[in-house]
């Protein structure tokens, strides 16, 4: 305990603690030997000051980067038990699995607050991985988990506004909608509609999950509208992040609307296109049953 308080101490006061001591040095050598010696040492300091910055940001974003390819790589892991076993391991290797009882005990350091939001966003890639499964208590259990982390859970997460607790409310109603209890996802989701987002993606984010719950209750009139109310920021966030799929799901959304309007044919050139294209596996893998559950049955 006393060693992790010390290295805490040290990593958030360091600059401060480098500077009083450069100085004190400074003062001394020039009393006792000259100024340009004190010049010497303060140039001496300064520059280790700015080199530790450059190391930790130059290690900040080199561990960014490999947690983004490995997620990734994860991601297009096919098979969900697969996928899931991948990122538990991560998840233990990166994290371990007993630190969350250990945040909730103890006074949490920036470093420490940083690693809760790392194993948050790794638990949000379970709990889709659950739902992919159609594991929904399971899912739901990890949201939980998530919310009990208390010191994250008014953090920002995505979209500027949406946060660790909104990003929760948004996988739980997804649960709650696959299990057919429509009113306590439309609870949720109006809940969220309520906090009144002003950024764009924040509000997309709701919409398209109001747009699943008119699918889900066979309300194809709103569902259409809300299709045309989402499609201009899916088409900006798709440029952004192509390797998610984002348009082939809004195609998935309007193939099912195609299917409550009764526009069977419309539906099958969509989902065929996923099928065919899409290189979001778990887009195409939805895209997949849906075709399986309403016509290959019919088809000779």
């Amino acid at each position: 305990m006393f060693k992790s308080k010390l290295h805490d101490f040290l990593s958030r006061y360091f600059s401060i603690i480098v500077v009083v001591t450069s100085m004190t040095i400074a003062i001394f050598i020039s009393i006792s030997v000259g100024f340009k010696a004190a010049l010497i040492v303060v140039l001496a300091m300064s520059g280790m000051l700015v080199l530790k910055h450059i190391i930790c940001i130059t290690i900040e974003l080199k561990m960014e980067r490999k947690h983004k390819n490995t997620c990734k790589t994860i991601s297009n892991i096919t098979d969900p038990n697969e996928r899931l076993t991948a990122l538990e391991r991560y998840i233990e290797k990166t994290i371990g699995t007993d630190q969350t009882n250990n945040f909730l005990l103890h006074d949490v350091a920036p470093v420490d607050k940083s690693l809760m939001q790392l194993k948050a966003a790794l638990i949000f890639c379970l709990v889709n991985t659950c739902i992919e499964k159609e594991d929904y208590d399971t899912a739901i259990h990890f949201c939980e988990e998530v919310l009990r982390m208390y010191q994250i859970c008014d953090d920002v997460y995505s979209d500027e506004e949406i946060t660790y607790k909104d990003q929760c409310l948004l996988l739980i109603s997804s649960c709650m909608m696959y299990r057919r209890e429509y009113a306590k996802a439309n609870a949720m989701l109006k809940f969220l509609k309520n906090k009144g987002f002003r950024t764009a993606a924040a509000k997309y984010r709701i919409d398209t999950h109001l747009m699943a719950l008119a699918i889900n209750t066979g309300n194809a009139q709103e569902a259409r509208r809300l299709l045309a109310l989402v499609t201009p920021e899916a088409v900006r966030a798709d440029k952004l992040s192509p390797e998610y799929g984002i348009l082939y799901e809004l195609k998935l959304n309007e193939a099912m609307i195609d299917m409550l309007e009764n526009r069977h044919e419309d539906a099958k050139e969509k989902l065929d296109d996923i099928i065919k294209n899409c290189i979001s596996c778990s887009v195409r893998n939805r895209a997949q049953q849906l075709w399986d559950e309403k016509f290959l049955k019919v088809e000779p």
